[in-house]
């Protein structure tokens, strides 16, 4: 997370409960600082949606996917 000055204050990878453990200690053996957190905790994520276009054999092809913890939508056209 950025502070003030857009430095990052806290180079924490931070990852929702539900993680599978093998994930958690490859993150580590690379060097990083990992958290796993839970409960109320994971307040700190943010809700998503998102809208995809790819090309797969010259036809475009949409997806989408959103959070459902929030009460958004996420709908392609």
């Amino acid at each position: 997370m950025p502070n003030r000055d857009g430095e990052m204050a806290d180079r924490t990878v931070y990852l929702e409960e539900g993680i599978k453990p093998k994930v958690v200690q490859e993150l580590k053996r690379m060097g990083h600082d990992v958290q796993v957190v839970s409960g109320f905790q994971r307040r700190i994520f943010g809700r998503g949606q998102i809208i995809r276009l790819h090309v797969e054999d010259g036809i475009n092809v949409w997806s989408a996917g959103s959070d459902l913890r929030g009460d958004g939508a996420a709908v392609p056209e």
